[in-house]
């Protein structure tokens, strides 16, 4: 049910100042949403990366936050297609074996 209802959303905003890895990014991934999130997220180049499937701004700068978030909507499309193709198989795949080895 969570899933389907955040299908209604454009995308996830997370601007933590600090973030360990943004496991809620992650989700949004799942549920076929991009993210706009903050530099100081964990998540960043290891499965979230600037223009191809999320957009990452610096909530110390507003001006580029604001032209970044603007940018969103121009590549909105782009994004959510690159979100679709994300294989997740593996990283399921070593999660759970992280339980059993």
């Amino acid at each position: 049910d969570m899933a389907n209802f955040l299908r209604r959303f454009h995308a996830l905003i997370l601007t933590s100042k600090s973030e360990s890895y943004g496991l809620v990014i992650e989700e949004s991934f799942r549920c076929g949403i991009p993210a706009i999130i903050s530099s100081k997220c964990g998540i960043i180049d290891t499965l979230a990366f600037d223009g191809e499937n999320s957009i990452i701004i610096d909530i110390q700068d507003i001006d580029a936050s604001v032209s970044k978030i603007n940018r969103f909507f121009q590549i909105e499309e782009l994004l959510v297609r690159n979100i679709k193709n994300l294989d997740f198989s593996v990283r399921d795949y070593n999660s759970v074996k992280a339980f059993y080895e």
